[in-house]
């Protein structure tokens, strides 16, 4: 079963302790990739005054953001983290560059994951149950 992010939202919301970092642009729309009201649209400086502020059990981290794209995000996480700023929790990615040169970079980034969309809803469940095994029972 294929999800349109607001679906993204509502089991992100179910699981809890996940931060969905998001720029709603013109490919997710014309992709069909409505995001609905009540998501969490940042740019990638807000998603890191959000990760220090609440440290999340995740971060689904879109690519492109205004102010701060998600890989100098995730670098800047990861540095944080590194310096005992902030626990260690896992990123993953959340685009729709789909390209195995993405997919390295997202690595490089200091990425544990790597979500395309449009996203299926098995493939985010097993991502979700991959980070918070807890998760397999529900």
């Amino acid at each position: 079963v294929e999800i349109g992010m607001g679906g993204v939202e509502e089991i992100v919301d179910a699981v809890g302790g996940v931060e969905l970092c998001w720029d709603s642009d013109v490919s997710d729309r014309d992709s069909g990739m409505e995001w609905v009201a009540g998501c969490h649209e940042v740019d990638g400086a807000q998603a890191l005054a959000e990760c220090a502020a609440s440290p999340p059990r995740l971060v689904l981290m879109d690519l492109q953001m205004p102010v701060m794209d998600g890989l100098a995000a995730t670098r800047e996480l990861r540095a944080r983290q590194a310096r005992g700023e902030l626990p260690a929790f896992p990123v993953v990615a959340l685009t729709a560059h789909a390209m195995a040169s993405d997919a390295q970079a997202c690595r490089d980034a200091g990425m544990d994951g790597f979500l395309t969309k449009p996203l299926l809803l098995e493939t985010l469940r097993a991502e979700l149950v991959r980070w918070c095994p807890e998760l397999r029972a529900a």
